[in-house]
């Protein structure tokens, strides 16, 4: 037992924690380090965030030129021409708002795996992480199917961290895509998305009232 805490503790700082916590650092064994798997899980989910980043700025970039377009249009008094593209801007800031609540949930699961401490929290971490993977990903299969590969691949190595843990410690992990602390992961992530696409966005002088954000709430757009 000394053997295992001495060599866990040159991987994770010590601090007391909840009986689970406790029975995971006593069973863990050298052979099987779990710290440099959590550790692809973090850096997957930044490379992920820096993708979406860049897919975020062409839109942008997009959204923008189609504005200016559409202002083009109606001081030619082309108003057919501009509601053509009012439509479109709104297709575009949809996307830009799915995309945007997918990269702030990401932020959000990253920031909790950063937060913990030792093992015991990040197991704690990695199950709700699970969760709002598995939920982000239900929207996503027939509109960014790369993406959601990718995220697969992230939910994989999450999956294995519990599965070895769990054996090693001789407790069961499971994770829950309706669970409390999945939700407040997806809906803090909606309101800063919302929030920043309020923020970034003029209103299309044409076209419908709802172009600011797309034609949808928060959570049908992301189909949480």
């Amino acid at each position: 037992m000394l053997v295992g805490m001495t060599s866990f503790s040159s991987n994770w700082v010590k601090d007391n924690k909840p009986n689970m916590s406790e029975r995971i650092k006593q069973n863990i064994g050298p052979q099987q380090p779990l710290k440099p798997r959590i550790e692809l899980a973090k850096n997957k989910i930044q490379a992920q965030n820096q993708k979406l980043e860049t897919i975020l700025e062409k839109l942008r970039s997009k959204e923008k030129s189609l504005f200016n377009q559409v202002v083009s249009a109606l001081q030619r008094h082309d108003t057919q021409h501009g509601k053509m593209l009012s439509n479109e801007i709104a297709q575009v800031r949809k996307t830009i708002k799915m995309i945007s609540q997918l990269k702030m949930a990401l932020e959000q699961i990253q920031l909790r795996l950063e937060s913990t401490i030792d093992l015991g929290d990040v197991m704690v971490a990695i199950g709700p992480a699970m969760g709002a993977l598995t939920r982000v990903r239900s929207g996503l299969a027939g509109v960014m199917p790369e993406v959601d590969r990718e995220l697969g691949e992230i939910n994989g190595v999450f999956s294995d961290i519990m599965m070895s843990a769990g054996s090693m410690s001789n407790t069961s992990f499971a994770f829950d895509a309706s669970g409390e602390e999945v939700d407040r992961i997806l809906a803090e992530a909606g309101a800063v998305a919302e929030q920043r696409m309020t923020d970034s966005f003029p209103d299309v002088p044409i076209g419908s009232s709802s172009t600011r954000t797309g034609t949808t709430t928060t959570s049908e757009n992301a189909q949480f």
